[in-house]
């Protein structure tokens, strides 16, 4: 991992923390979800690409939820 990235858990926090003061301005909040969404979304093709699909569910429906959820 290089310096210039961040490791993946900060940008989960991030995201987190993005959609609770979301709930007061709301800009930032669908700018969170999205970049969640994204997040899960190259979680998704990352197992697909590895052929990991033991792995794939748990990311698969957090990425359903948060697409519905951000709909």
């Amino acid at each position: 991992m290089g310096a210039d990235q961040p490791p993946l858990s900060l940008l989960n926090i991030a995201g987190a923390i993005g959609l609770w003061i979301g709930i007061a301005w709301r800009p930032l909040g669908i700018l969170a979800a999205t970049g969640l969404v994204l997040y899960l979304a190259g979680a998704v093709i990352t197992h697909l690409r590895a052929r990991d699909t033991k792995g794939l569910p748990m990311p698969a429906a957090l990425l359903a939820a948060g697409a519905v959820a951000s709909a």
